[in-house]
Formats: C-alpha cells, structure tokens, sequence
C-alpha cells in the first residue's frame, strides 16, 4: 500500500481534490451544484484515472488552498463562487500538464480539459448552422432550441456562405441529437493535438490546446481545429513519394474548408519549394503551375459556371479591388488591423494567451535546431495571418464569436516555439496566467465570446475597461503594447530572466489594459444613466460597422422628448466634452443650447469607383465627421442633465466630465 501511495501520488491527490470540491460545494451552498458542483469533481476524478504513476505537481496545492479559501468566503463577494470554481478547473489542467510531463502521452493530460470545455460551453449559433448544413446535406435529422436564420454572408435560405465540407465530417454525432453534435470536434481536436505532440513536444501540445488560442474552441464545432489537422498532417507524414500527393491533397482540403485556410495552404507549397537551392525548375515552375490552375478555376467557376462555386460565396470580381486598395492606398489602416490583430484587448492574440509571447522568443532556437520544420511553420503561419487581415480586412476577428479562434492555426508554431523554452522559470509565469484564462473561461462560458464593441468580456469581469481598442482606432495606441511586448521579447532572450521579472511584466501589463479612457464612450455609459436614449445601430453585429468611414463603434442616438444621459459632476471636473454629430439637430445641457450640424464625410478617393458604378455616401448617421464640444462645468456640481431638445437626431460617439 505505502508503495502504491509513493508512485501514485498525482492520481490519488486528484481523486482527494475532487472529492473535496463535491463536498466543499454542497456544504458552502455554491451556485450551480447541479452542475459545476459535478462536473469539477468529475474532471478530477477523470484526471486521475488518467494520471497514472506521475508525481504530484506543488501546483495543486497551491489551486486546493485558494479554492478551499474561495469556497467559504464565497458569499462575502459575487466574485467568490467563481474563484473558487477557476480554481478548482485550474487545478485540472495543472494536472494534465504533470501527467503529460511524466507520460509523455497528450491524450492522458488533455482529455478532461478539452471534455471541460465542450461541456460547459453552451451551443451557439455558428455551430448550430454547421449542424443545420450537415442535416440538409446527409438527411440526419436535427433540431436545435435555436433558431438561426440567415447569416451574415449567406446568400439565401438554401446556400450558405459555408462550404458542406466540414458539416460533412461532424454530421456522424448528429444521429445522437444536439449532444452528439460536438462528439467529432472532440475526437478532432485531441487527433491533432497527438500530431502536435509527435512535431514539437508533448507539453507545448498539450499547452496548444489546454491554453488561448487554442482552448477558445476546443472540442467545439468550429472549423479551427481540423485546420490545424489538416496542416500537421503533411509536417507528419509528408515524407518520401507519396508526401508531394498528401500535400497537394491538404491544400485543396483547406481550400474547401474554408477560404481563408486556403492561404495557409498557399503557405505550405511555398514553404516546400521556394527554399530549394539550386534546382530553378523546381522551385519555380511548379508554384507558377499552381497559381496558373488557381486563375483559370476562378475564371471558369466566373463565366462558365456563374460563380457557383467561389464568386457565389465571395463576391465579384470588382469586389477584389479591395485587395489592391488594402495594401497599396491604405497601408497605414492595414498595419493598424495587423497591430490589433495582437494587441486588441477582445480579439488579440496577446492578451488572452501571453504564452504566446514566450513561444515567438523561442523560435529563433527552433530556427538554429532545425530550419526545415522552422520554414515549413513560419512560412504558412505568416501566409494566413496576413492573408486574414488583408482580404477580410477590419472584420479579421470573426467576431461576435469566441475570441481567438482565427489564430488556431497559428498553433503549431506557437507549441514549436514554446517547446525550446518551457523549461524556463519565467514560461512557467506566462503559462500559469494563460491557465488562469482558461479556468476563468470554464466557470463562465460567457467570457468565450466578444462582440466587437470596444469591451473585452473577461475584463470587465475583472472590473477593467480597456483604454485602447480596434473600436477606438489610434495607431499610436499601439505603441504603448507594442513597447511591452518587445521589452518581454528582448529580456526573455536572457538567460536570467527569472520567474519573478516575468510576473512583474505581466502584472504591469494587465494594469495598463484596465485603465479606462478618460472621457468614456457614449454606448458605455451605466444603463441608470442613460434615459431611454437607444443605441445606433440597434444590431450589437460588428459586421454592420466594418465599413463605416469615421467610426466603427456603436452612438448613443437622442432623438425625441424625453431622452437624455445623466453625467455625475466631481469637485476636480471643470469640462464637459461631447463627440457627437447630426444634420440640424440641439441638445440642452444644464440651462445652455447646444446646436449641432457637421459635415457629410468624403468618399476616399478610392472607393468611389469600387464596381461598375461611381459611390456615393449616403446621408446617414454614421457617414458624418463627428465634432467635439467643450462646456464649462463653472455652474454644476452635482448631476448634469443632457437632453435632446429639437431638430433631428443627435448621435454621441464620447460624453463624459474631466
């Protein structure tokens, strides 16, 4: 027995934790007993089946004591219960990453990570259209409490603007009704993770997919995670005379996967041919061959067939002059897109997953180790990330959706990177805070997602409001993250950068993101302040706003009696600051009359011939050059009533007293 105790210590402290949290839970009166007060002991009891003879990680005590703190403290916070919740789910995946470390094996640590994810994560729409896709093709029947419609993108009723490919493959779990509709992602999400393991290391995969990017959509229908699939598979079994085959099968696969996946493809034959020496035939007649196939399918799918294939899905022809425009007249916005495509607080890369950061400084050691497996990642990790930004332009995040899963296949770069220096104290700091992410997301399922609208979900649980966005565009915002980011680069390229330093970054880090604007957003203003003022547009959708010439964010509209906004005045304030705009329209603030009328926006230049026929703005709210107001604040002291007054609607973009 005593033998048995010292080589199975992790499966036992697991099999003790989960019986700890079921009990815990009861006994304290946590919220969702029924639910998060099993599912946790589960994962655990799961982890330790699993576990095997790995050693006890001093992780786990450290997530036992702050959850058996958390849980009888619970009540004295609103915060309580879901502290102790992410704690016990960090918890289990610390315990992954022991049972990995010792095994070896991915599987064993990343099953109830993954299982945790796909569990607590409530259905959403995307899936539910996948799964109504892959009905009407195979005939399974399927019914959701959802009801979907027409998404933005699809051409009708009947076509959408996603291909039947990957319904296709998770339609097998339809035949067990909505529960079984993320049985294929899962198996599909740990398949690629076993590959990952095989190319870089068992713990960076396992980090791959137990951490942001990556955990954003782990074992949930989205389309990510066979992308990733799909690319490992030539890294893996590329070689000999059947590798050119599998390749060129691959490419074409995430092609039909999705469009955007096509240029990670483009990456991999790029990846594979222009770096070799020598041999000028093979290195260029063949890429010249495929590009050439590439043009004459798009001009036969445009006049032979009428676009059914591709045009149908994404435009015309003319609408690629956006391509064009992107990279030569708008430069400055395309490197904006890129920037926050890293930095933005709801869709960036970095904030969500700073281990990535660590995986980027371990790529120069990947480099000198091994250049072919360096170039055959780099090369298809930058063709998409670029490729994203350009042709979807400021609707790169994909959202409203989980946050982060337009970066799934930069995954397999970031676990290469990560694999030549996870042995680092300092990794071990970025990853604990990448767990805490994932654990957060777990308790509340409602902090996968964003929206687009300038306020991170996980942020403002904190208690944050981030001071710079994608929403609020400044490129100069980006100096401020990009700075840091670069120091972390730099310092962690030193071999004593030590765990400490790491976690004085991070934290330095986190303080900049939750420092709020000065002069708040209008669409951001407390609802008690707000009286019956609407916002415009009246759909949250961020594709609504993608093309918007001046701002991109949501305006609080005042346009009958009755509307008005309440601003708290402080000792220290002495202005008022209003961004606002409209075509004839006056507000009353305090005692004084505030006349507004601004200017119809100009077309660029560039788009006023984007298509057949000349463009023109049309005169709508959004299209108006916004102005900014100042008022003495010398006579109020107290509360300050805006109020619309006459004339037509006023749209405020800021308001706020400074």
């Amino acid at each position: 027995m005593r033998r048995f105790i010292e080589t199975h210590r992790l499966m036992l402290s697991c099999f003790v934790s989960g019986a700890w949290v079921f009990i815990a839970w009861k006994l304290a009166g946590m919220p969702s007993p029924g639910f998060y007060g099993r599912i946790l002991p589960g994962a655990w009891i799961l982890a330790g089946l699993l576990a095997g003879r790995a050693p006890a990680t001093k992780w786990l005590s450290v997530f036992f004591a702050v959850f058996t703190v958390s849980v009888w403290l619970w009540q004295l916070s609103e915060f309580g219960w879901i502290i102790a919740g992410a704690a016990a789910a960090a918890g289990v995946i610390a315990s992954g990453a022991a049972t990995v470390i010792h095994s070896g094996q991915v599987v064993r640590g990343i099953l109830p990570a993954v299982l945790l994810s796909a569990v607590t994560s409530a259905v959403n729409s995307d899936e539910v259209r996948f799964a109504e896709i892959a009905s009407s093709v195979t005939g399974i029947g399927y019914e959701s409490r959802l009801q979907t419609g027409l998404r933005t993108g699809d051409i009708d009723s009947e076509t959408s603007h996603h291909t039947e490919f990957f319904p296709l493959m998770i339609s097998p779990g339809l035949i067990a009704g909505e529960e079984g509709l993320r049985i294929v992602p899962v198996v599909i999400t740990i398949a690629a993770v076993v590959l990952l393991g095989g190319i870089a290391a068992p713990l960076p995969a396992f980090m791959a997919a137990a951490l942001y990017p990556g955990f954003s959509i782990s074992g949930l229908a989205y389309t990510g995670w066979l992308a990733v699939l799909l690319f490992l598979l030539p890294l893996r079994y590329g070689k000999g005379k059947y590798g050119t085959i599998l390749r060129l099968a691959v490419v074409l696969l995430l092609a039909a996967l999705k469009l955007r996946y096509g240029a990670l493809g483009a990456g991999m034959l790029a990846a594979e041919y222009f770096p070799v020496k020598g041999n000028l035939k093979k290195k260029y007649l063949f890429p010249a061959i495929l590009v050439c196939a590439l043009i004459l399918f798009l001009a036969g799918d445009r006049y032979l067939l009428h676009g059914r294939i591709f045009w149908v899905r994404y435009g015309n022809i003319e609408a690629l002059k956006l391509i064009w425009i992107n990279i030569f007249h708008r430069p400055l916005h395309l490197l904006s897109n890129l920037g926050w495509s890293l930095f933005d607080l709801e869709a960036g890369l970095f904030f969500r997953a700073p281990w990535t950061l660590v995986a980027l400084a371990g790529l120069p050691e990947l480099y000198r180790r091994d250049r072919t497996l360096f170039h055959r990642l780099v090369i298809p990790s930058a063709f998409y990330w670029f490729a994203t930004v350009i042709w979807m332009g400021s609707c790169w995040h994909g959202l409203p959706a989980p946050a982060g899963r337009m970066f799934l296949p930069l995954v397999p770069l970031f676990a290469a990177g990560f694999s030549q220096v996870w042995r680092k104290p300092a990794a071990g700091v970025f990853a604990s805070f990448s767990i805490a992410v994932s654990a957060l997301v777990i308790v509340c399922p409602a902090l996968r997602a964003n929206y687009a609208d300038g306020t991170d979900s996980l942020l403002e649980l904190l208690g944050g409001s981030g001071g710079f966005s994608m929403i609020r565009s400044n490129p100069l915002n980006l100096l401020m993250p990009a700075v840091l980011a670069a120091g972390i680069f730099a310092v962690f390229r030193r071999s004593r950068f030590a765990g400490a330093h790491a976690a004085i970054i991070l934290l330095c880090g986190f303080f900049l993101a939750g420092i709020a604007p000065v002069v708040p957003d209008a669409e951001d203003l407390d609802s008690s302040a707000v009286q019956g003022a609407p916002l415009y547009p009246r759909s949250p959708d961020p594709v609504n706003r993608a093309l918007w010439i001046t701002e991109t964010e949501r305006l609080l509209e005042l346009s009958e009696p009755g509307q008005s906004i309440l601003l708290p005045c402080n000792s220290s304030a002495d202005s008022l600051l209003l961004e606002m705009s409209s075509s004839g329209g006056a507000l009353m603030v305090g005692d004084t009359v505030i006349h507004v009328e601004t200017e119809l926006a100009e077309l660029p230049e560039d788009y006023q011939f984007l298509g057949r026929n000349e463009r023109v703005l049309p005169d709508l709210p959004e299209n108006r050059i916004m102005e900014i107001y100042h008022l003495p604040l010398n006579a109020y002291r107290d509360t300050l009533r805006i109020i619309w007054y006459s004339g037509n609607p006023v749209y405020l973009d800021r308001a706020g007293v400074f």
